[in-house]
């Protein structure tokens, strides 16, 4: 494609030509099987990271991004965008998407953190009553998550 053509030579030299290959393998499975042409974006992000950057030490870490790129769907992937681009902690309970339940966004939520993409601090308890501890909870993302946006998304 276009993308492809404007990297230009790439010298895959420094690269560990059996970890590549088992990568583009991954990420031909991965893509051949979505259907979200927004997920293939990202899936073609990362190729492009992986041939620019050499797979060597990192290789379990890339692996890891390309299984998280592919678990994820598309609100974990804008919650993950939407919290990339504050300063600060803020509360999932103020996290909302028109026509989503917000339950679903606080299982997202739980996913990335579960993938190590947030950080979360305690945002006041309620003992009794009936609000949701879990909605005080304040995330912001992790150093790790940044890497992840920015091998898999940063476009």
């Amino acid at each position: 494609s276009e993308e492809i053509k404007s990297l230009g030579k790439i010298s895959l030299d420094s690269q560990d030509e059996i970890k590549l290959t088992t990568l583009i393998e991954k990420i031909n499975n991965k893509v051949e099987k979505e259907v979200l042409q927004e997920k293939i974006k990202y899936f073609k992000f990362y190729f492009k990271n992986i041939l620019l950057s050499p797979v060597k030490d990192d290789y379990d870490e890339k692996v890891f991004f390309l299984n998280s790129l592919d678990s994820m769907g598309l609100l974990e992937i804008e919650i993950l965008k939407f919290l990339n681009n504050q300063s600060d902690f803020i509360q999932i309970g103020i996290i909302q998407k028109q026509g989503v339940n917000q339950y679903a966004i606080v299982g997202a939520v739980s996913h990335l953190r579960n993938l190590g993409f947030l950080q979360s601090a305690s945002g006041g308890m309620s003992i009794g009553g009936n609000e949701d501890n879990y909605l005080k909870e304040k995330i912001k993302v992790s150093d790790f998550g940044k890497n992840f946006i920015k091998f898999c998304m940063d476009n």
